[in-house]
């Protein structure tokens, strides 16, 4: 490394650097109990449990987000059984997080659904309003690049799922993430029977009655 791109390097916290050495650096200095080598805002940023909300709405959002769409959306076999895998995937990951942070889900468990709800439902929204744009061109044989028309008709089609879609999350916790919130289940998965009544619905009369593991139809 030359000296220029050691000093433009050097201008960055060791943080951003190299997590590594800094992380290190940090625990010595704790062990050591010297305050003065402590880097007190970044490691209070590391602590900060927001990071662990953030991780645990994402998941849920993804959850929901292809529920709604198995949900409401008049796809094809092959279409649900991807949102559904897609979900299946999303309630794993959510598990996981579950299982990191019990006490998220027991203190702000309310607070969380509703932002994950109003994150999902708009990623649903424009994703269904998007797929009916598609056949519009294809049933009336317009081409795909013509802008005006691309955004006529997805803001029609936007607004005709926003009226469709509940502003209010109607989901129960058990039903989107295959157990209930005070379940011991440290080494369970989510029951791929359980889902919210209107995705139960929608699965059931694509795949018939009995929900087995999508990603897995034989195990």
């Amino acid at each position: 490394m030359s000296v220029s791109e050691t000093s433009v390097d050097d201008e960055y916290p060791l943080h951003d650097r190299c997590r590594w050495t800094w992380a290190t650096q940090q625990v010595e200095a704790l062990q050591k109990r010297d305050l003065a080598v402590i880097d007190w805002e970044q490691l209070i940023d590391e602590f900060d449990p927001r990071h662990e909300r953030c991780d645990w709405v994402s998941q849920c959002t993804h959850a929901i987000r292809w529920m709604l769409q198995i949900e409401f959306y008049p796809a094809d076999a092959k279409q649900i059984s991807a949102w559904r895998a897609k979900a299946w995937r999303a309630r794993k990951r959510l598990h996981h997080e579950h299982k990191k942070n019990p006490g998220l889900v027991r203190d702000d468990l309310d607070s969380i659904l509703e932002e994950s709800w109003g994150y999902a439902r708009g990623d649903a929204v424009r994703r269904m309003a998007w797929l009916d744009t598609k056949l519009a061109w294809r049933d009336t044989g317009s081409k795909a690049d013509n802008a005006i028309l691309t955004k006529a008709l997805w803001s029609r089609d936007r607004e005709r799922w926003d009226r469709s879609v509940p502003e209010d999350c109607h989901y129960p916790f058990e039903e989107i993430a295959g157990y209930g919130p005070h379940t011991q289940h440290g080494s369970r998965e989510p029951d791929p029977a359980v889902w919210p009544l209107g995705v139960t619905q929608k699965l059931r009369e694509v795949f018939g009655p009995a929900l087995t593991y999508p990603d897995d139809s034989k195990r």
